[in-house]
């Protein structure tokens, strides 16, 4: 997983911006690579320091980093608030060199000093489904969910009566020699009596059973921003897994699912709706009133002689920018309702609209027309 900014330049995480600053000039200065000529380790280590002050050093870009990582600093693409993809630690498959360690642990002598070391907790994921306009105006959402904490009634130390395992004699490995035509051959297995950490206990915990975790439930306040869109992620960091052998928490990754609206379609941050208006409106034009996600209704004005599917746009009525930059519009495409039946009166004013337009118009064209006016809008 990436670095952490805050750990690349060696500052706390409610340093003021002088301390960040101050940081920032002493590392840009050991690693510069016009003053460590040749040395690559020192130009990917500026990079990696420039990167860091220039999301810290931007008060917005702080805060966005703080609550979604590096890829929210950077802006929220396609992909989520943390974006990206997740390795197999970010979603509880445990560490990758303990898998590999397990793979290749025949007399390399390498696991005893990776499972007595301090482990990151596992990283938890969580789906939250928010409806549309949740999703347009952000919200609070409480979770619960699973997680193991650290025990404490043994202090996460797994048990009481702390002494070196008798059956490895601490080494947390048990090799056993086997004669084969090819010559012996050594089998490490891990030490099933004290799990490979080389110690045992007088006493195992009995409410962790031995392990210094404990499963617990634990309601969450996770808060959403204006403009998420399904996929998008946000990362509680911290707020995973408790460490192994005090290593730091894992993190829970929030997975975004906003629900479809029966009314409103959305396209990046732009949305569509569709708005049925009558013949007789499309002709002689009128002002209609659509909905919009704010809850409220605007009026849209119908020209004369509108067409069917014909596009209106209301600006920025869509959804806010994740970045805090600007909306998105709002496009009311209008549909004209053909009616399906006819009254007579009806029928006999569209054959007669349907012959003036068939023919040169009369010069009582405009009488008729005034005529045709106000009866088609009591008829349609």
């Amino acid at each position: 997983m990436a670095k952490d900014f805050y750990d690349i330049l060696g500052v706390s995480r409610d340093a003021k911006q002088d301390e960040i600053k101050k940081a920032y000039k002493k590392l840009a200065k050991k690693h510069h690579p016009d003053l460590n000529k040749g040395a690559k380790a020192s130009e990917e280590k500026f990079k990696e320091v420039n990167k860091a002050f220039e999301t810290l050093n931007n008060s917005e870009k702080r805060q966005a980093y703080d609550r979604f990582g590096e890829q929210g600093a950077n802006g929220f693409n396609n992909s989520g608030f943390g974006g990206g993809s997740f390795n197999a630690e970010d979603f509880g498959f445990g560490n990758m060199n303990d898998i590999f360690e397990g793979l290749f642990s025949g007399g390399f002598g390498g696991s005893r000093q990776n499972r007595n070391a301090p482990r990151k907790g596992e990283d938890l994921k969580v789906e939250i489904k928010v409806t549309f306009r949740e999703a347009a105006h952000g919200v609070k959402k409480n979770i619960t969910i699973r997680k193991k904490e650290s025990c404490k009634n043994c202090g996460s130390a797994g048990g009481f009566g702390k002494k070196t395992c008798r059956s490895c004699n601490g080494a947390g490995e048990i090799k056993r020699v086997q004669r084969t035509i090819l010559g012996n051959m050594v089998n490490v297995t891990t030490c099933s009596d004290c799990g490979g950490s080389g110690n045992s206990f007088e006493k195992i915990c009995s409410d962790c059973k031995g392990e210094g975790r404990k499963t617990t439930t634990k309601n969450i306040t996770v808060d959403l921003p204006a403009g998420v869109d399904t996929g998008n992620m946000l990362k509680l960091r911290g707020e995973g897994n408790a460490g192994h052998k005090g290593g730091p928490s894992g993190d829970i990754y929030v997975v975004v699912d906003v629900e479809k609206d029966k009314v409103f379609e959305r396209d990046g941050n732009d949305i569509y709706m569709a708005s049925t208006i009558t013949f007789s409106q499309a002709a002689l034009g009128t002002t209609i009133d659509v909905p919009t996600i704010a809850g409220k209704t605007a009026e849209l004005k119908i020209p004369q002689g509108t067409q069917t599917h014909t596009l209106f746009r209301l600006k920025k009525r869509g959804f806010p920018n994740l970045n805090g930059f600007g909306s998105g519009d709002q496009f009311v495409r209008v549909i004209i309702n053909t009616p399906k039946s006819l009254s007579k009166k009806e029928r006999e004013l569209l054959e007669e609209l349907s012959n003036i337009e068939s023919h040169e118009a009369p010069k009582t064209e405009k009488t008729f027309f005034d005529k045709f006016k106000d009866n088609v809008k009591e008829a349609f």
